[in-house]
């Protein structure tokens, strides 16, 4: 295997933070279902243990690593939110999409898709298969969007749009499939939309290019056309356009990132599609310099992997 694919280094990035905690109050309003929510909020700024300021580390093409804790939006990252190097020659890559217990699927600009494990829980440079990418599928720069769900499901909409469902279960990194590879089309019209996102137990979230923010749940196992509501979409917020990039964690939460380079969090907890959110939707801001990143994916509770421009 061509070592340029091969995302292992030994480089640890590390911040030197200041104790204690700045804190703001600033004015942040936000549209979403049908409220419409002006409320003040605390921003973190720094903090040795809770560091919402993620400065860029690295450079073009390498994979960063990070971990913020999901579940309050209070700006608690993992080591004071310094990044840590673990790969490089990222940058050949144009999509990247996490799907659970650290894999990775890296689609390169030939539309060759590889499969990789990242192993360290805690941000060391150690990966399945000594971090050998595994070729496991070619023919995907036909799809304009791509993202991975759960245990392997792939989403993939067409330039015509219409949404695709694959399920690798190569668990080693395989070349094998559900139905052989063969794509399943489960719904259409998707071109619409600018973003698609995939959370947690088949739902994903779509943006359109008027900003509206739209819930799904794809309910089907092996490609059936499955959807709650019957496939009808739940909007659940308006106003999305003005982010570069919607990233989908676990259990609800979305990263947003505006075109400063302001990383925000969110978490809906509307279960069955109802506009229903933490903190009455109010955006929580938990990082910035997060425009220097090309690609960014979040895998497994809070683990950010981003790669710089």
């Amino acid at each position: 295997m061509n070592k340029n694919l091969n995302p292992r280094n030994r480089i640890l990035i590390k911040l030197t933070c200041i104790a204690g905690i700045t804190a703001i109050s600033i004015l942040f309003a936000l549209t979403i279902g049908n409220q419409n929510i002006e409320k003040n909020y605390t921003e973190v700024i720094v903090t040795s243990n809770n560091k919402a300021s993620n400065f860029l580390q690295g450079n073009s093409g390498d994979l960063m690593w990070a971990k913020y804790n999901e579940s309050s939006g209070s700006g608690n990252w993992y080591m004071g939110g310094s990044f840590t190097r673990i790969g490089w020659n990222w940058g050949n890559y144009v999509n990247i999409a996490a799907g659970n217990t650290g894999v990775l699927y890296a689609v390169n600009s030939n539309g060759e898709m590889f499969w990789l494990q990242h192993t360290g829980r805690n941000g060391e440079i150690s990966w399945r298969n000594n971090g050998t990418a595994k070729k496991i599928g070619w023919g995907w720069e036909k799809y304009s969007n791509l993202i991975a769900g759960d245990d392997g499901e792939i989403f993939a909409i067409t330039p015509r749009g219409d949404l695709h469902w694959f399920k690798h279960i190569g668990r080693n990194g395989e070349n094998r499939w559900a139905n052989n590879g063969e794509a399943r089309k489960i719904g259409w019209g998707w071109d619409k939309y600018s973003s698609i996102i995939a959370g947690d137990d088949g739902v994903i979230y779509a943006v359109t290019t008027k900003g509206d923010l739209y819930w799904f749940k794809y309910l089907g196992n092996n490609g059936e056309s499955s959807w709650a509501n019957n496939g009808e979409p739940r909007q659940i917020g308006w106003g999305w356009n003005k982010f570069t990039k919607v990233i989908a964690g676990n259990n609800g939460v979305i990263y947003a990132i505006t075109k400063k380079g302001e990383l925000l969090w969110f978490k809906h907890i509307g279960d069955n599609g109802e506009s229903t959110w933490k903190n009455n939707g109010e955006a929580r801001k938990i990082g910035w310099d997060w425009e220097k990143f090309k690609l960014v994916t979040s895998g497994n509770n809070g683990e950010l992997y981003a790669v710089p421009y």
